[in-house]
């Protein structure tokens, strides 16, 4: 995908958040999920799989998600504080490649990011 393709391809409107822990009157903790921002984005499914967990059998969707280069989700070694939310569902992001115009060197360009609907953590 080139630059030119990515406003005829994006037809997803996506919501990035960006996970916030916060101790409660009583010690406990508690978490939310503020939006850090509402972008527009590809979405390409890539594989499922079925995996027996909590005694039961679930489902595990992995998507592609292309949007553009944002430098607040720069630092992928924090890929696991955020999630995406499209059409009601959540998907845990599981990695981000940063991307180049060619999508296949590092750049500012695009981002990738790597999500897993049905996460345990949804």
């Amino acid at each position: 995908m080139k630059c030119g393709e990515f406003p005829a391809l994006a037809k997803h409107k996506i919501t990035i958040k960006r996970r916030s822990e916060a101790v409660t009157d009583y010690g406990g903790a508690t978490t939310t999920w503020p939006t850090l921002a509402t972008v527009w984005a590809v979405i390409e499914p890539q594989n499922g799989r079925e995996v027996f967990a909590q005694d039961q059998i679930q489902s595990r969707v992995m998507s592609k998600m292309v949007i553009r280069y944002r430098s607040d989700l720069k630092d992928t070694a924090t890929s696991g504080k955020y999630k995406v939310s499209y059409d009601g569902r959540d998907f845990p992001i599981v990695y981000i490649k940063n991307l180049d115009e060619d999508m296949k060197s590092e750049g500012k360009v695009f981002q990738v990011l790597a999500c897993e609907e049905n996460n345990a953590e949804n």
